[in-house]
């Protein structure tokens, strides 16, 4: 995975919350239960060494709070590799109980989906 960090300005891109989300359609997606950890991608993606784990933990809230998206990198409960966008849905950042798990070992479930190539979590609930 790479990500780009772009420049702001009047002609740069919009903000994930401005962006219409497409929804899934339906028989599309799978339910997922992931057990892994919540990243936040920029670190995660090589601006930190390491951007995982309680030491990166303050700065990946701090990170998702300010818009940089959360994802989760573990295994499905099929012990495949999972790597994924979380949905923040319309507020645009993840809900709190997410936010506080940062860092740490969690299970999440939700619809796994794909949007434009990325592979997105849509839906999720912190099951531990």
């Amino acid at each position: 995975r790479r990500m780009l960090e772009l420049l702001a300005g009047d002609a740069g891109v919009a903000s994930i919350a401005a962006v219409q989300r497409p929804s899934s359609a339906e028989g599309e997606g799978r339910a997922v239960v992931v057990t892994g950890e919540i990243i936040d991608t920029k670190c995660f993606l090589g601006a930190m060494k390491p951007g995982t784990g309680r030491g990166h933990a303050a700065c990946a809230r701090l990170c998702i709070r300010g818009g940089i998206p959360a994802a989760i990198a573990g295994r499905d409960d099929n012990g495949e590799r999972v790597w994924a966008v979380i949905d923040p849905g319309e507020s645009g950042v993840i809900a709190e109980p997410l936010l506080e798990a940062v860092g740490e070992p969690v299970q999440i479930a939700g619809t796994l989906v794909e949007r434009d190539g990325l592979p997105v979590i849509e839906g999720v609930q912190l099951l531990r």
